[in-house]
């Protein structure tokens, strides 16, 4: 009789493109050490996210380059950590939107930011990101490319160290708050 033992991949791997060559040569599934990690549209409402952790980028939740969106609202991110961008949370969505998202007390390696925003904008509202700990860059929000903010961003409270292009004072926002 013919018998089939599923294959699962258990982190280990460094890109995207590596767990798609896994699923190409026949495993069943690739767990990649993020708690969500999305190449589509990814909706969050009313959730926490707390002691997730990734051997890369994205501690509690990935939205690939090339994914469609992300849309977070309503939600809590704790003490999650990344090896290297984006302790809590990483988006390289076309379309980022976060509302009334806390990222607090998250941890990253030497990429700094609790928050990566790459090569897209984003638009973040009545959001608190805040006591990033870990890294060289002492940011809470780190970019690369065209990761940015829209003129649509209000009313955030961002901790101190960079926060992208946002401005204290500018539409409510509050940046370089200590305590």
């Amino acid at each position: 009789a013919n018998t089939h033992v599923p294959v699962i991949i258990d982190a280990g791997i460094g890109r995207p493109s590596q767990a798609a060559e896994a699923m190409e040569m026949g495993a069943d599934a690739v767990m990649a050490s993020t708690a969500i990690a999305s190449a589509g549209s990814l909706d969050i409402y009313g959730c926490t996210f707390t002691g997730n952790g990734s051997t890369m980028e994205g501690g509690a939740v990935h939205a690939l380059g090339g994914a469609l969106s992300l849309q977070i609202r309503n939600s809590t991110f704790a003490n999650n950590s990344a090896a290297t961008f984006g302790g809590a949370l990483v988006s390289g969505a076309a379309s980022t939107l976060l509302v009334n998202v806390t990222l607090v007390d998250n941890t990253c390696g030497p990429g700094g930011g609790a928050y990566w925003q790459f090569e897209t904008p984003a638009t973040m509202i009545n959001s608190i990101i805040a006591r990033r700990f870990g890294g060289t860059d002492a940011s809470d929000i780190a970019t690369f490319g065209a990761g940015n903010f829209t003129s649509q961003s209000a009313n955030n409270l961002i901790g101190p160290g960079g926060a992208a292009n946002l401005i204290d004072g500018v539409n409510g926002n509050l940046v370089g708050v200590t305590d």
